[in-house]
């Protein structure tokens, strides 16, 4: 079964805060394509996150959706994972910066 992906995040910008990504490009789903969002913040994605929305990463080696984004809490903050791991630190593979 094919996962159903509401938006795909292909580029992740580090902030300044130890362990937590900034700004996401995100593409979201509009009927069979996907159309640019632009630059979310994180607390943009992880409002996106809580409120149901799926999201995958990219896969730039396979050149499709990679895995899901998950929102991992970890004493009572939250991160950005798609390895589910509970370490105090978002985690999205190895997507480039917007601009790259």
């Amino acid at each position: 079964m094919q996962q159903l992906a509401n938006y795909i995040v292909t580029h992740a910008r580090s902030g300044s805060r130890p362990g937590q990504l900034a700004e996401f490009r995100l593409l979201e789903r509009q009927g069979d394509q996907f159309e640019d969002r632009g630059l979310l913040t994180r607390a943009e994605v992880i409002e996106l996150l809580d409120s149901g929305e799926r999201i995958f990463a990219w896969d730039y080696e396979g050149e499709d959706l990679g895995d899901e984004v998950e929102l991992v809490r970890v004493q009572g903050d939250q991160f950005v994972r798609i390895d589910g791991q509970r370490l105090r630190a978002d985690h999205l593979g190895d997507l480039p910066e917007p601009g790259e």
